[in-house]
């Protein structure tokens, strides 16, 4: 049996009509083609982000529509928002034993754990919707993918117009950083005090994923690259994963520059004042969650696309990068 999340269908409407004076009851209309089926961030031009209702409403649709892609949840946030995750792949639902006994690789993808970052939860989206359309058919001969677009569901809700204020669109606003404790979910993964990190946890015991990617923004630093990542860099890590990380990441960026012309680059910011600016990397401590992946002996993925670039190429950015990674991981 599928497992879906028991949710009102976005297509279904209700409608009464009189007939010879007679009320006909309504019926549901088909849930409209995936063709169709477009994120907030498409339907507005790219200058509104996805609420958590769309977010929900979009991933019922693909899931109704597609026997590729399995919605369930692995969790709850501190105001009590059920954490969806889409199960994409040639399975037959969504339960961590039946997806571990596909023997596929397991690609965990989460984005929005910094909700005002928000090019990532509309990348996965979209690409959530063009794999059940039939692109990239050839991934899930080797993988399952495990999709959580709304990590920060409750920052997500909290919309200004001055939360990123650097950040280039979208115009119509976005989330915060820290959740609905005032707490930053990428600095909780060694303490677990907020229930979305604990709910993230559970999901890794539960799905144990091979490969892991969180999907940021860069926070005001002005550099020269599309996009930037990082690999686990804290010393504990086995040397294994992290050189073989760093291998697969040498690959991404020449075949980015090869393709699209942009430069990537392993992670950094961008501080100082001449002659003493500097470029530095993130801290190797395991409460960042790529680095906690690390220290699971997993493979774990940082990306940081350029808050200066306009919203609508930050999402194509990042969905080119989500591209070349799980290309390499199949391949």
């Amino acid at each position: 049996m599928r497992i879906r999340r028991l949710l009102t269908h976005p297509f279904t409407v209700v409608v009464a009509v009189g007939l010879a004076g007679t009320i006909v009851a309504a019926q549901s209309r088909p849930v409209a083609p995936l063709d169709r089926l477009q994120t907030r961030a498409e339907r507005s031009g790219f200058t509104e982000t996805s609420r958590y209702d769309d977010v929900q409403t979009f991933l019922a649709a693909v899931d109704e529509a597609s026997g590729l892609v399995h919605v369930t949840s692995f969790g709850y946030t501190f105001e009590g928002r059920t954490l969806p995750l889409a199960v994409v792949g040639r399975v037959d639902d969504a339960r961590a034993a039946t997806v571990k006994a596909s023997g596929r690789l397991r690609v965990y993808v989460q984005a929005n754990i910094h909700a005002g970052e928000v090019e990532g939860k509309e990348a996965v989206l979209a690409l959530v919707r063009d794999i059940a359309r039939g692109q990239h058919a050839e991934w899930l001969t080797s993988m399952v993918l495990l999709v959580n677009p709304i990590y920060n569901a409750d920052g997500n809700e909290k919309v200004t117009l001055t939360s990123r204020g650097f950040q280039h669109g979208p115009i119509g606003g976005q989330g915060t950083r820290p959740n609905a404790q005032g707490l930053n979910i990428n600095r909780d993964n060694i303490k677990l005090e907020t229930p979305e990190a604990r709910s993230m946890v559970r999901l890794l015991n539960d799905f144990d994923p091979h490969v892991m990617i969180d999907l940021h923004t860069t926070n005001g630093s002005r550099h020269a690259y599309h996009l930037t990542y990082e690999t686990p860099n804290n010393p504990a890590v086995d040397a294994g994963i992290q050189s073989r990380t760093r291998g697969w990441m040498t690959a991404v960026t020449r075949n980015i520059k090869a393709r699209d012309t942009w430069e990537f680059r392993s992670y950094g910011n961008v501080s100082g004042t001449a002659p003493n600016r500097v470029w530095t990397t993130v801290e190797d401590l395991p409460r960042y969650t790529h680095n906690y992946w690390g220290l699971r002996n997993r493979f774990g993925i940082l990306s940081e696309t350029y808050s200066y670039l306009p919203f609508a190429e930050r999402v194509t950015t990042n969905r080119r990068f989500l591209e070349e990674v799980l290309g390499y991981a199949h391949a």
